[in-house]
């Protein structure tokens, strides 16, 4: 054991304890051996961490860079200033954005988030978040099915985070829907739970991509090539906030044709105030 805490020290985490006893130090093993697993865990997502990050924070950083270098030493004619400087703003929105996307990634999974419990209108969510896109939904011609079905549901929870949570899916939903698409809304209740089902028509999500979608900076190449604003973060703040919320998330994708994230909320009858 000391050897291989030697190791761990310095950042070597293969060693493990072999002890065939059914003991306290047998105990003492495998509870050693779950805890190099747990570090080992937690220093692969550090690195991976750090490196998506970077990855995002380089394009934009480039960008800007280049673009303000350029205006300055007379690469870029005054006559294109503006041009450029509104792309420069642009990247500088986009870069407070993913700040403030890892902030509050960082509250919900260190525990800092204070949920503001409180009866909460999921029906009313959704029609002011379709409202709010509906420039949006307009330019491409999306059609919306099945808010004139949708029943008035409420849940327990904090509105905010509820909102955020929607609104991320909504925001996917729409990116990518292809122009004249359309994106169905339904909502299903039981006793206990509230199920809201968001489906987009579009090209969907393959299989390998479906097992990864909720992890952090996680974005398929065919999401890459056509978000050029996201960061990978939304859906996983999703899974963040659901899971908060004692709910679950899910993804179905027919390849091709559609895509559906359902969210699993407990229903508000059904929980203890």
């Amino acid at each position: 054991m000391s050897i291989a805490a030697k190791a761990m020290s310095k950042g070597d985490y293969s060693h493990r304890i072999t002890v065939n006893r059914k003991d306290e130090l047998g105990e003492l093993q495998q509870s050693f051996n779950e805890m190099v697993q747990s570090v080992q865990s937690l220093e692969v997502m550090r690195s991976s961490f750090i490196s998506n990050v970077s990855h995002e924070l380089k394009t934009p950083m480039t960008t800007i860079g280049g673009f303000v270098d350029g205006i300055l030493d007379g690469t870029i004619p005054m006559s294109q200033n503006k041009k450029y400087l509104l792309i420069v703003s642009d990247e500088v929105k986009r870069l407070s954005s993913m700040v403030n996307a890892m902030l509050s990634l960082s509250k919900l999974e260190s525990g800092q988030t204070k949920l503001a419990c409180s009866k909460v209108d999921i029906t009313d969510i959704i029609c002011r978040i379709i409202i709010s896109f509906s420039m949006k939904i307009e330019s491409k011609n999306i059609e919306i099915e099945g808010m004139e079905e949708v029943p008035q549901s409420y849940v327990y929870g904090d509105f905010d985070l509820l909102y955020q949570t929607i609104y991320n899916l909504f925001d996917n939903a729409i990116k990518f829907t292809p122009e004249n698409g359309l994106i169905s809304v339904d909502i299903d209740e039981t006793n206990n739970y509230i199920k809201i089902k968001i489906t987009n028509s579009g090209e969907g999500i393959s299989e390998e991509d479906l097992a990864h979608i909720f992890e952090r900076f996680y974005k398929s190449d065919k999401s890459r090539s056509m978000d050029k604003t996201g960061f990978g973060l939304g859906l996983h703040i999703v899974k963040s906030i659901v899971d908060i919320h004692n709910g679950k998330v899910s993804v179905q994708s027919e390849y091709g044709k559609s895509t559906s994230f359902s969210i699993t909320l407990p229903n508000i009858n059904g929980m203890k105030q």
